[in-house]
């Protein structure tokens, strides 16, 4: 959320980001800022997290010419397991890190099949 402002002086950039990735996040920063309400932080945060989840390396124009390393998701969990003074971590150092990215991609994606089956009036087990 940081990098959504353009003064800020990180060590790191993460890879820019899709107009239409930003849009949610930017839409998720503003419900913050402006006190809205649980439901709709929830909405917000739930649409944030699927830009970032659902989608292939050359899906975008930002992403497509880019390494392994395309998505602020991955950097952001390569940068979590490395050392202050240099190396990477244990992978039982990291384990935590990766439990809570993947339930979060878990979740972005079913609160996405379950609005969609409820658009499309189909069961969730068919």
């Amino acid at each position: 959320m940081r990098q959504l402002d353009p003064s800020y002086k990180g060590k790191y950039r993460y890879p820019s980001l899709d107009e239409t990735q930003l849009i949610p996040l930017q839409l998720l920063k503003a419900g913050l800022d402006e006190g809205a309400s649980m439901t709709g932080l929830v909405s917000l945060y739930q649409k944030a997290l699927f830009s970032l989840f659902a989608h292939h390396q050359h899906k975008y124009a930002t992403s497509r010419e880019l390494d392994q390393f395309f998505s602020p998701v991955i950097c952001f969990l390569v940068l979590s397991s490395n050392q202050e003074k240099g190396g990477f971590r244990p992978a039982s150092g990291i384990t935590q890190i990766i439990a809570h990215i993947m339930f979060c991609a878990r979740a972005a994606i079913f609160f996405e099949v379950k609005a969609k089956a409820r658009r499309d009036n189909i069961s969730l087990s068919e």
